[in-house]
């Protein structure tokens, strides 16, 4: 079962998430859901992208990403698509409605030679989504130990509050004749973190605990040397949409690249429906 909060319980948790950007649920997974998410990524892990999927992966050295696995597999969805995952998400960033929009799989191992992979650099994640607002929570579920040896999830305490702007993603390049586009330089976090301005906020994670981020938190993630008895850190990223978002992208021309966007077909201003983002939980509806 997923674990139940009470109104105590989702107000501490409101608290901390508004102060900081992201609060840690331990527990929020039973061993059933685990086990069910758990299997998901040991069966695709290896399978390579077929024609009419969603599903897609990119590998870089040491890291593994799978994206949209939702849409070819019942047993994440029955997973997921549940009230009592939906409800304390929603319930905690103050939202009456949330939809679920995709899942983002991480996977953490070795790079060659023993070296530790890329991992993931600092950034915030709204500059590559299509919509605005608040209410766009990231709920990060551990299916393997995360600790300071196993690429643990980092944040930038309190950054969601600090942001100037949307800061340039790691994947989106300068323009190449030198004009605006909307973002601004990522600043040297490390340095930051090194002279006392920034402070990182970790939590040692056991397999089902989850941390739901805020959209502008920055974050990131050290790779992984593939030693121990966990060889591979494996955490599932669920994105999950609430009442002010609405379709605003920075580039329509990418946004039209990106499963959901591009077969919902969206208008500009529109909040997002459908079958590619299916309301999981309504606060009007038993």
């Amino acid at each position: 079962m997923i674990r139940h909060y009470d109104a105590y319980d989702i107000r501490k948790l409101a608290v901390g998430y508004g102060v900081h950007g992201a609060v840690h649920l331990p527990g929020f997974l039973g061993q059933e859901e685990l086990a069910r998410l758990q299997h998901v990524v040991d069966t695709t892990i290896n399978l390579p992208p077929t024609p009419g999927q969603a599903f897609s992966s990119q590998s870089s050295e040491g890291r593994l990403t799978m994206r949209y696995l939702w849409r070819d597999n019942v047993d994440l969805r029955n997973v997921l698509f549940q009230r009592a995952v939906a409800q304390p998400i929603a319930d905690i960033v103050g939202s009456r409605t949330l939809r679920f929009w995709f899942d983002l799989t991480f996977v953490h191992f070795g790079a060659p030679h023993g070296n530790r992979g890329i991992g993931t650099p600092w950034h915030h994640d709204v500059p590559t989504f299509s919509f605005r607002g608040d209410l766009m929570p990231s709920l990060w579920l551990a299916l393997t130990p995360a600790d300071s040896t196993l690429s643990q999830l980092m944040i930038i305490d309190g950054s969601h509050r600090t942001n100037q702007g949307y800061y340039r993603s790691p994947e989106l390049p300068k323009p190449p004749d030198g004009s605006p586009d909307g973002f601004v330089d990522l600043p040297d976090f490390d340095a930051l973190i090194a002279n006392g301005t920034a402070k990182v906020l970790t939590w040692d994670c056991q397999p089902g605990d989850a941390i739901l981020l805020h959209p502008c938190t920055i974050h990131g993630a050290r790779g992984n040397d593939g030693q121990g008895i966990h060889p591979r850190r494996v955490a599932m990223t669920t994105r999950w949409l609430g009442d002010d978002v609405r379709f605003l992208p920075h580039s329509y021309e990418r946004a039209l690249k990106q499963p959901a966007v591009a077969q919902t077909r969206l208008m500009l201003g529109q909040r997002p429906d459908g079958d590619w983002f299916p309301l999981v939980y309504d606060a009007q509806t038993p």
